[in-house]
């Protein structure tokens, strides 16, 4: 029951310490998504990342406001701001982000940030009212200008209307007087016209061709593309395997192998075992086993590395790792304890040591079928040492070679009938 509880308080750890780690690193990337847009001058993207930013983390920080500060300032120098009346928001929403920041953030290595925010607050004000009702007032004047403008322009409008009447009665009085030579102009003029027209058609026409022979051409390339991606899906698979107990030790893993027919591409194990009877004798006295003594051997390790097609279903794989160890023997009988300790040292029987190992891990993935996977490989420590609980003094150990498989899932294109039909 102990050992059950330890290995639950450990897993449970081990997930909180992912789950913060992926929310810091969510936001970060939030983060550098605002910061590219702000460089490309999108600031309505950069506000919004910003948002998402601020609500995974659940607060402000300088670094933040900031950034969101420049990005209110970019947009008001693109935004018509007085085409509405509810543009003033914007600039109620940058005075208010500037307060805060000057407020709050008056801190010691942030004095150039501090001096950028200032001066845009002094723009501000100079440059922007700073009252909702003097927005207004301006928003007003701007209305007024262009209905002026409008009125304007509709005047111009209607005396042109009024000219072009004038010079139709021209043109009528001049047909009245010159009958025959009207007759005639007007006669080239429309020959002209129909010329003009029957040109035009003919341009439309063939800029129409050249559109249609366009639309084909990307037709054709969307096509390509098409192929081209579903290749790359065809080629390209993930396995997930879980990994059981061999023979002589009891290893519990899981990995993750994507696999491509073409490409090398990479891997990620993490796993938890136990230590064979073997490999604790060689150890050596006084940590010897007996009837009346318990032994545990606890290690995680993490390994990394590369896979490679061999020859299709089957994948080689090779890494490196690292693991922590731990060993513990417990003597629940007193003659084994003075066995080993003499003189009664250590009452409670148990002898504890911490180690360090390093790994080389290689092997092979194979897919045989639809949506199964399996593996075999070699996980080699050529290197381990212990620290003594007793002395704290450190011994290098034994080295170990475990023989490790495993069975799991296919997803994306070795589940594919295209895949399995194609040669490498």
């Amino acid at each position: 029951m102990k050992k059950l509880f330890l290995i639950l308080a450990v897993f449970f750890l081990f997930v909180h310490y992912l789950s913060a780690q992926n929310s810091t690193t969510l936001a970060q990337l939030k983060y550098d998504d605002a910061e590219q847009a702000f460089k490309r001058n999108d600031f309505t993207t950069c506000l919004s990342k910003l948002a998402e930013v601020e609500e995974i983390l659940g607060q402000v920080n300088p670094k933040t406001l900031y950034l969101k500060v420049k990005a209110r300032w970019g947009y008001l120098g693109k935004l018509d701001l007085y085409a509405s009346r509810s543009n003033y928001q914007y600039v109620s929403a940058l005075q208010d982000d500037c307060n805060s920041y000057l407020q709050k953030f008056e801190i010691k290595g942030l004095e150039e940030k501090y001096k950028d925010v200032y001066k845009i607050a002094e723009s501000l004000k100079a440059s922007y009212p700073t009252s909702e009702s003097r927005f207004n007032e301006l928003v007003a004047d701007r209305e007024e200008k262009e209905r002026a403008e409008a009125a304007r322009l509709q005047e111009i409008r209607r005396k042109e209307q009024e000219a072009k009447a004038a010079e139709a009665e021209r043109l009528r009085a001049i047909k009245y007087k010159e009958e025959q030579a009207e007759l005639e102009r007007l006669k080239e003029i429309q020959r002209k016209k129909e010329e003009a027209e029957a040109k035009q058609r003919r341009e439309e026409a063939e800029a129409q061709e050249r559109s249609r022979q366009l639309q084909e051409e990307q037709r054709r390339a969307n096509e390509l593309r098409a192929k081209e991606q579903q290749r790359l899906i065809n080629d390209q698979s993930t396995a997930l395997i879980f990994e059981t107990p061999s023979m002589t030790h009891s290893i519990f893993g899981i990995s993750i192998y994507s696999l491509n027919r073409r490409k090398f591409k990479s891997y990620f194990t993490a796993r938890m075992g136990f230590l064979s009877l073997q490999e604790i004798k060689a150890i050596g006295a006084p940590y010897v086993p007996t009837a009346n003594s318990n032994y545990v051997y606890k290690g995680f390790a993490i390994s990394y590395g590369m896979t490679f097609p061999l020859i299709s279903p089957v994948y080689g794989y090779a890494g490196v790792g690292a693991s922590t160890e731990r060993l513990i023997f417990e003597y629940t009988n007193s003659s084994d304890r003075s066995k080993v300790w003499g003189n009664g040292l250590n009452t409670q029987g148990k002898v504890l040591e911490d180690g360090y190992a390093a790994d080389v891990d290689a092997g092979i993935v194979i897919l045989p079928f639809k949506y199964l996977s399996a593996k075999i490989g070699v996980s080699w420590t050529p290197y381990r040492t212990y620290f003594d609980g007793a002395t704290q003094a450190q011994k290098d150990l034994f080295q170990t070679t475990q023989i490790v498989f495993g069975l799991g899932f296919t997803f994306g294109g070795a589940n594919n009938e295209n895949w399995w039909n194609r040669q490498n």
